[in-house]
């Protein structure tokens, strides 16, 4: 947890340090674009100007709203036009939520773009960007290993381009997500050495900065002071050099953490944070003072100087409070709250106690209204995209409407035709009316036609949905296509009131899965309330020709437990179709059971059906993908979460040795 606030702040400290730019500088161009925008009338010069005003207003302290609103606006006209430029527009959108600490959200944006555009040869650039933002978002929100996928992508186009910038971003991505990673530190270092080298030798003075920084905290982080300080020495040294008076500032706080940290020169810690406390000073960032004076209070706090401890936190207390960062309040707070408590000052470590808890409690808060608009946000931008597709079958059917309208019209024309000509010929009549029937059925047709077409778009969303299950959660597709097949059946039939139910009863399980698609895990909780909706599915399509229990003895405690998402899906499918499905048994039931164990919970999947000797007779010639993507998805699990998932089967028989059904024992355990 240390290592990784240390890189997160060291991160953010240099997004800081190369993004920031001062208000004045903003007011014209902003301006510019202003009456560009309102001059322009092509939508995709407009949607472009949207994303640079949004990016310019995003500059400005007191506007980061103003521009997320911008940026959303212009995703939402963009989702009608282009792949390229809609990528763009949620990319642009990405990049302002990140700025703004919105990393679960800003995560799906950059992953959207990336893909819209994956198999697009001519934006190889793009690409690469979009990948690398994929991934800091990612690592941003502790998702390391969607990180180091979205990584590895950018590198890999970056080496096919020979592109030394956006390999040297990729590498030291790859580097910063591996030190996350417990076991991978090693490997951490090998991608951030090669970024270091990749700098050096374009000359790029920022990213061996940068390198040095990450490096130096990677090594302060496990402990290695002597190593860290190297770096840390190299990094001064590199600032003086540019003379970048921010870039000492930090190179000098860096080298006080770690003397502050290992504890071995307290004297010498100080002395680094007054130096750097004055540079910034000098330059006028609020920020890294506060932070500078905090640590500086819990130096002396540490030194017994109870009331140079107190001076300066108060100082922090002050500079925090001008740029309103709770942040650095609740820390101030939580710290004089354990001075006044070894001074035995207890009123006022109360107080102050309290005060930390209130500004803890207002971040959470904050925390909490970003993602609900962040949940509005999506679905509003989701919900355009539908729209826009149930908008063009709309089209269709009104233009049958208009062609039938037009038709009957003509057609009232032929008939005023056919009295006048009654008399002039019995043949001529026969004609004309024999090309109003046929007029008539054309028209018929087309209605008909609109409303196939009508259904087919509401079908092929439903099956875009399910693809994009069964590529992102990892299920089995099989269910899902199934039933999608089974609705095309009915929508070819013709049995249209059939197909909607079936459709409302799919879309609804469908959008409850989709709700976790972004999610790396949930709580077991969740997962056996989706395995229900599944099985209550399963039980539909089958006329209940199965009955099924869902045990739980965990009580409130099943909240603690997380795992992967649909997991259970596979076991369960497989004792329905293969179980329980095949068994001429007039009793066939699946219960699922949670129990706890000593080191975690035990999840029982048991079945009454053929077992599993049966059922691979019947199915010998199938090769199970859905078991090989289950094991896939528990190793990458095991791999990246304390937490261990294992399981067997057991199977079931009587004492004649015949066959009474199959039960799957899921064990998770942790290691915490």
């Amino acid at each position: 947890m240390r290592l990784k606030r240390h890189l997160n702040i060291t991160v953010l400290t240099f997004a800081f340090l190369f993004l920031a730019v001062p208000q004045a500088l903003a007011s014209s161009p902003i301006d510019s674009l202003e009456q560009l925008l309102r001059a322009e009338r092509d939508i995709s010069k407009r949607v472009r100007l949207m994303v640079d005003l949004s990016r310019h207003f995003q500059k400005l302290k007191d506007k980061q709203d103003t521009a997320i609103q911008i940026a959303t606006e212009a995703v939402e006209i963009a989702s009608s036009r282009d792949s390229i430029l809609y990528a763009h527009c949620l990319n642009n959108l990405g990049l302002l939520l990140r700025f703004n600490e919105q990393y679960k959200s800003a995560l799906s944006f950059h992953t959207r773009a990336f893909h819209l555009i994956e198999h697009e040869d001519t934006v190889t650039l793009e690409k690469m960007i979009y990948a690398n933002n994929a991934g800091v978002a990612a690592r941003y929100n502790d998702s390391y290993d969607v990180a180091v996928r979205y990584y590895l992508l950018a590198l890999r186009i970056a080496e096919a381009e020979n592109d030394m910038r956006n390999i040297e971003i990729a590498c030291n991505g790859l580097g910063n997500a591996y030190i996350a990673i417990p076991g991978r530190e090693q490997l951490a270092l090998e991608y951030l050495e090669r970024a270091l080298a990749i700098a050096k030798k374009e000359g790029n003075q920022r990213g061996i900065a940068i390198q040095y920084l990450t490096i130096g905290g990677h090594y302060n982080a496990m402990q290695q002071y002597g190593k860290a300080r190297e770096y840390f020495r190299l990094l001064l040294e590199i600032n003086e050099k540019i003379e970048d008076k921010k870039g000492i500032g930090i190179s000098l706080k860096a080298l006080a953490n770690s003397y502050q940290d290992a504890a071995d020169d307290l004297n010498l810690a100080e002395q680094y944070y007054g130096q750097a406390l004055a540079l910034f000073q000098e330059i006028n960032d609020k920020l890294q003072q506060a932070g500078t004076l905090l640590r500086l209070g819990q130096l002396s706090y540490k030194q017994k100087q109870y009331a140079f401890s107190i001076k300066r936190l108060k100082q922090a207390t002050l500079l925090a409070e001008q740029i309103h960062n709770k942040a650095l309040l609740q820390a101030t707070a939580s710290t004089l709250a354990s001075v006044y408590e070894t001074m035995q000052n207890y009123p006022l470590a109360l107080a102050h106690y309290k005060l930390s808890q209130v500004y803890q409690d207002s971040i959470n808060l904050e925390k909490q209204n970003i993602e609900i608009a962040s949940i509005n946000r999506q679905y509003n931008i989701a919900k355009k995209e539908s729209e826009i597709e149930l908008l063009k079958a709309n089209q269709s059917i009104n233009e049958a409407q208009l062609s039938k309208h037009a038709n009957s019209i003509r057609n009232r024309t032929i008939i005023i035709l056919l009295f006048i000509a009654l008399f002039i010929t019995l043949a001529i009549v026969y004609v004309l009316q024999n090309r109003y029937r046929l007029n008539q059925e054309k028209t018929n047709k087309r209605l008909q036609e609109a409303e196939r077409k009508h259904l087919k778009a509401v079908y092929e969303k439903n099956l875009a949905e399910a693809e994009i299950l069964a590529s992102q959660m990892r299920i089995t597709p099989h269910f899902l296509f199934n039933c999608l097949n089974a609705i095309k059946i009915l929508i070819q039939q013709n049995q249209n009131i059939e197909a909607i139910k079936y459709l409302v009863m799919l879309a609804r399980f469908s959008r409850s899965v989709l709700e976790t698609t972004n999610l790396h895990t949930h709580t077991l909780d969740e997962e056996l309330d989706l395995i229900k909706h599944y099985i209550e599915l399963e039980k539909n399509r089958f006329d209940n020709t199965f009955l099924y229990e869902i045990d739980n003895t965990l009580g409130d405690s099943i909240q603690a437990i997380e795992l992967p998402p649909m997991l259970l899906q596979p076991f369960v499918e497989n004792a329905i179709w293969h179980g329980l499905i095949p068994s001429e048994s007039k009793f066939k039931k699946l219960k699922l059971s949670v129990t706890k164990t000593e080191d975690g919970a035990c999840i029982l999947i048991d079945d009454t059906g053929v077992g599993r000797f049966q059922a691979a007779k019947r199915i010998k010639d199938h090769k199970s993908r859905g078991t090989e993507i289950t094991n896939k998805r528990i190793q990458l699990f095991n791999n990246t979460h304390t937490t261990y998932i294992k399981y067997h089967f057991i199977d079931k028989e009587d004492t004649q040795g015949t066959p009474l059904g199959t039960s799957i024992q899921i064990h998770i355990k942790n290691y915490q």
